[in-house]
């Protein structure tokens, strides 16, 4: 079963709602299917980019705390994994919400990844050892491009996030 991860921009001034109200994380994530300006679609490449920003298996900040997994704030983790659960179960644990603040912090640690340090971490083999999904890792460009493209994406989904000090969840279906 894939899993793809989402990401989409939310004013910080909805934050009492999206943590208080049931179904309204669900309701943005309805209003950003239909409004692709404000959402980014990683597909299955997510496990992958994580991987390649922070060599470390994806788990989540609200996981980690649970396994007494020590989490620094300014990590490049936080780019897909961190922030706080909201009510909206999704098929990745919950969906997070992360700070305006926080936003901005990653999007300039993002900002310092260049693409080929990006690319040099990318290990097929080690990544198909460790089971980082989808699996099926291959040394081909036609994969490096799909990485890149949605590394790309990523970087500057959270740039304009921070330019308008707006928050962000991350959800997976």
């Amino acid at each position: 079963m894939s899993i793809d991860c989402y990401l989409l921009i939310a004013s910080p001034n909805n934050r009492i709602r999206i943590f208080g109200e049931m179904g309204f994380v669900e309701y943005l994530i309805d209003m950003a299917e239909s409004e692709y300006s404000n959402s980014l679609d990683l597909g299955e490449s997510w496990a992958a980019i994580h991987y390649m920003l922070t060599i470390e298996v994806p788990t989540t900040r609200p996981s980690a705390r649970l396994l007494g997994i020590q989490w620094w704030d300014d990590s490049l983790e936080n780019v897909l994994m961190g922030g706080e659960n909201t009510p909206y179960e999704c098929a990745f644990e919950f969906a997070r919400y992360i700070e305006p603040t926080d936003v901005s912090l990653m999007a300039e640690k993002l900002n310092q990844v260049s693409v080929e340090k990006f690319i040099r971490a990318y290990d097929p083999d080690y990544m198909e050892e460790i089971g980082i999904p989808p699996c099926g890792w291959k040394q081909d460009m036609q994969t490096m491009d799909w990485l890149t493209k949605n590394f790309l994406a990523l970087k500057s989904f959270y740039q304009i996030a921070a330019k308008s000090n707006e928050s962000i969840i991350i959800y997976f279906l």
